[in-house]
């Protein structure tokens, strides 16, 4: 039986495959926990096993602030 941690890599290198442009779905909650999310065509895979991204958020962004005080996304 495949680990929670193996299941998600595995689905998540899935999608990664079969998008085209490289466009992901950020989601997180804000202080309020009212969800809030962006989309991101540019990002870099940072390691695997955790699988990390590093992908960038403009200054002006409305979901800025959500993303600075989340524990994680």
């Amino acid at each position: 039986m495949f680990s929670f941690v193996a299941q998600a890599f595995f689905w998540f290198e899935c999608l990664r495959s079969e998008l085209a442009q490289g466009v992901i779905l950020l989601q997180t909650d804000d202080p309020a926990a009212r969800p809030s999310g962006i989309t991101a065509n540019s990002y870099s895979s940072v390691s695997l096993p955790p699988p990390l991204l590093s992908w960038n958020i403009a200054k002006v962004s409305n979901s800025l602030h959500a993303y600075l005080a989340a524990e994680y996304f």
